[in-house]
């Protein structure tokens, strides 16, 4: 469990790539802050599940990762990110835009 806690803060200090693999090549699965979510859902159940998660510490919601029974798997990554790039453009105002 303490790798587990080291991985997510080390995600929190730097959030890069090699530090999200590293927690997911863990295969820890489901925590109570970190939730994995296989497609896209829609903005207001994942604005419940964002502020559940702030409400209960912060956490990590992955999107586009499925887990059975401790394994992880990506899934569907193209067009999550499609959708995601429509929501950061329709919520982020000019000047956050990089």
């Amino acid at each position: 469990m303490i790798a587990i806690k080291e991985s997510f803060a080390k995600i929190l200090e730097q959030p890069d790539r090699v530090a999200v693999r590293d927690l997911l090549k863990s295969n820890f699965g489901e925590l109570n802050y970190i939730d994995f979510k296989a497609d896209w859902i829609e903005n207001d159940k994942l604005a419940r599940h964002i502020l559940a998660m702030v409400n209960s510490g912060g956490g990590i919601i992955f999107i586009g990762v499925s887990e059975q029974d401790g394994k992880i798997e990506p899934s569907g990554l193209s067009s999550i990110r499609d959708k995601a790039d429509i929501l950061f453009e329709q919520v982020t105002t000019e000047q956050l835009r990089v």
